[in-house]
């Protein structure tokens, strides 16, 4: 009897979880940083033993405003080590060893203050 008991409380446990993998909802995978502000097309982890791995999608999910990523950054949230990070330039379409400083994800929008100078300058990319 006890083992109907467990059997039955170890199918009812895997069900739950199945109905929350399989119908759960979303994750909202937008993190505020549209992917044209971002200095990447790519990224990708290259391993000694020649093979990449992707990483662009699991990347642009952890990135936010402010974030400095760095090669050392990358090692520690993918968990990899002896890896050469590389990743897609968005202007030359170049494939590039990440830099070992880094990329500062900046936000593009102007403050209010750089609002108020432009206000300030009528001239400004007036033309005549």
């Amino acid at each position: 009897m006890l083992f109907v008991a467990w059997l039955y409380h170890q199918i009812f446990h895997c069900c739950r979880r199945i109905d929350r993998v399989l119908f759960a909802p979303d994750k909202n995978s937008d993190s505020g940083v549209p992917v044209s502000s971002l200095p990447w097309l790519w990224v990708g982890a290259k391993y000694p033993d020649g093979v990449t791995i992707e990483y662009t999608n699991e990347l642009n999910d952890n990135i936010y405003f402010g974030a400095h990523v760095t090669t050392e950054w990358l090692n520690e949230v993918f968990e990899v080590a002896d890896v050469t990070w590389r990743y897609l330039d968005p202007k030359t379409l170049e494939e590039i060893d990440f830099p070992s400083s880094g990329f500062v994800i900046d936000d593009p929008k102007p403050t209010d203050s750089e609002n108020k100078t432009d206000a300030a300058d009528p001239g400004k990319d007036h033309t005549e």
